[in-house]
């Protein structure tokens, strides 16, 4: 038996068994499993850790209990640790979930400031958008109640969170969220920041589009023995006037139109915020450089691959430009192949 896919499901299993209990928190996720903790240690035993699943209506054999238990005892003494089972459940989370967190940050911190007050995000936040409330599953002040709570159990001076602050919540929403609420999630992060109400939202498969453009101006200028890399790195200094390797918002913008991509500015706001893991409000240029050094690698037959990997020849990357979302289907394909005529 695959023991690995097998421990992963019961974790699916158990956040399903949270979100149809109407569990949307951290604090009440550690209320309902502290209730199975008889002997309030702060550990499950074998039996009680039984229970809980049992209770969860997941039922397994001796010899799947025994394995399941053992994996979750990291130090092997016999015990859960309660909060190092809470984490394993919360840390799940998938990437595409962590891109729509990080979507709503770079909407919400227009100025790039890194931090963000408390009383605004909760003045600017959409209960009634909430899946729960749309339902009637809870009211808009359970939600926002609920929302004040778990953003300031993460801000550390109680008054602003951070970019990571900012995540940390999402993680703990995340925790009773399983796979199969992939959709779920990611209306709730939108519906409740007013992403997808709002003119200055940038959609995931617009981005994309965004990206795969600005990628082919840049084959496009690619020549000799230069990379896409170096392409880029070579634009980019020249905006650099400190010559500090990095980039501003502006900066950005303005090596972008030397490309040939006249985008609107939540476009290039969007892209930049992609770009700037950090959120700092600057781009090294190094960084984001390597990215198309490794999309272009393997492409041009003068070039040694960068990182010793090939990519699909311009006509592929010309059908990929055009792989979006129906709506905007046709008016993509003709600006992709617009400016591919350019060239």
């Amino acid at each position: 038996m695959d023991w690995k896919n097998r421990i992963d499901n019961i974790v699916d299993r158990v956040k399903f068994q949270l979100h149809a209990r109407g569990i949307d928190s951290l604090e009440q996720l550690k209320q309902f499993i502290v209730q199975f903790d008889h002997d309030n240690s702060g550990y499950f035993d074998y039996a009680e850790f039984n229970k809980l699943l049992s209770k969860m209506g997941i039922f397994l054999t001796s010899q799947e209990l025994t394995v399941v238990f053992r994996e979750f005892d990291i130090n092997q003494d016999g015990r859960i640790n309660l909060a190092e089972f809470i984490q394993k459940i919360r840390s799940s989370i998938s990437d595409r979930r962590i891109e729509i967190v990080k979507e709503a940050w770079n909407f919400l911190d227009i100025e790039r400031r890194g931090r963000l007050a408390i009383a605004d995000l909760e003045r600017i936040y959409k209960a009634e958008s909430h899946p729960r409330v749309r339902t009637r599953a809870k009211t808009a002040q359970q939600i926002r109640d609920e929302f004040s709570s778990g953003i300031r159990s993460r801000s550390r001076d109680g008054v602003t969170v951070t970019q990571n602050e900012f995540l940390e919540y999402h993680m703990d929403v995340n925790a009773s969220l399983p796979p199969e609420k992939e959709a779920y999630f990611i209306d709730l992060v939108a519906g409740t920041w007013g992403l997808s109400s709002s003119a200055g939202y940038v959609t995931p498969d617009r981005l994309l589009f965004l990206e795969n453009l600005l990628y082919e101006k840049i084959r496009q200028r690619t020549v000799g023995n230069d990379d896409e890399g170096k392409t880029v790195k070579k634009a980019f200094k020249y905006f650099d006037l400190e010559d500090k390797g990095v980039v501003t918002l502006p900066q950005f913008e303005a090596a972008l139109i030397n490309f040939g991509c006249v985008f609107t500015k939540a476009e290039v706001i969007a892209l930049f915020g992609k770009f700037d893991r950090d959120g700092t409000g600057r781009l090294v240029f190094d960084e984001f450089a390597s990215v198309f050094a490794l999309r272009g690698s393997g492409n041009n037959p003068n070039v040694n691959p960068v990182f010793q990997a090939t990519r699909s020849p311009p006509t592929d990357v010309l059908l990929s430009l055009i792989h979006i979302s129906e709506p905007t289907r046709l008016l993509s394909i003709s600006y992709a192949v617009f400016c591919l005529k350019k060239k």
